[in-house]
């Protein structure tokens, strides 16, 4: 910061502070990992949940679903953007993450995954 100090019959001076450290990104006081709801059958609709997180407003979610073949796979990206997935016939026995990435302006973005589902039916 700039300062200007000056009086009428005296000389103007000007000081300038040291710099501050690096302002740097908060963290997400809590960054929950996101819950899948829904029924685990073929043709139903899974739902990615995103509650507890802090702070809670103005945060944006992206999402990415996911199949894998073992319920600790890495999996194959079925889906992106949407908080819903609708499970198709190549879901049949496979195990679905959903991974939540979360923004919001002044915060480090944060990503969080899933519990797999049980085997889809």
């Amino acid at each position: 910061v700039t300062v200007i100090g000056s009086q009428s019959g005296f000389i103007s001076v000007t000081k300038v502070s040291d710099a501050t450290a690096t302002v740097v990104s908060a963290a997400f006081d809590t960054a929950p990992n996101p819950t899948i709801s829904g029924t685990t059958t073929v043709d139903q609709t899974l739902t990615a949940g995103t509650t507890g997180w802090v702070p809670s407003t103005g945060v944006t979610f992206t999402f990415v679903w996911k199949r894998a073949d073992t319920s600790g796979g890495a999996g194959t990206t079925i889906g992106t953007n949407l908080s819903t997935y609708k499970l198709v016939g190549a879901d049949r026995g496979k195990f679905i993450t959903v991974t939540v990435t979360a923004a919001k302006t002044g915060y480090t973005s944060t990503t969080r995954t899933s519990s797999p589902t049980a085997a889809i039916g």
